[in-house]
């Protein structure tokens, strides 16, 4: 939050900068800089302006920020708990991401690994990359 803050800020500064300097560009010379503290009022209810709207697309710009981190934090931190039960030895359910989440791929492949795990436990065999196999791609059961 404090991030997105400073770039709003940083981006406030920009502009009231690009403002002086094109109102410097637009009347040239030096008569125009002597003429600059007749025209700071105006300078200034334009930047005050263009400050109120950007504080107004602040809060659509912040929820837009956590929703996105969200499609990513969200799914790892869920297959990282799946991954700290496995390795504890407990029961793991699918891991299953929201529909709008990224990293689905990686859910499916944790599946596919479950599904491959259960069925290596109920045979009692040795897994195969225990020989230096690779594990065979299987289907995610339903």
């Amino acid at each position: 939050m404090r991030r997105a803050a400073r770039y709003w800020f940083f981006s406030v500064v920009v502009v009231a900068s690009i403002t002086i300097l094109g109102w410097l560009f637009i009347t040239p010379g030096v008569a125009s800089l002597a003429e600059l503290r007749q025209h700071i009022p105006l300078i200034i209810k334009a930047m005050l302006m263009a400050m109120l709207a950007s504080v107004l697309v602040l809060p659509v710009i912040l929820i837009d920020l956590a929703r996105m981190s969200n499609r990513f934090t969200g799914p790892i931190l869920r297959l990282g708990r799946a991954m700290r039960q496995a390795a504890d030895g407990q029961r793991v359910d699918p891991v299953l991401f929201r529909d709008d989440d990224y990293w689905q791929e990686h859910a499916d492949a944790f599946n596919q690994m479950l599904v491959y795990l259960e069925a290596v436990a109920k045979s009692a065999e040795a897994p195969p990359w225990s020989q230096g196999d690779t594990i065979p791609p299987r289907e995610i059961a339903s």
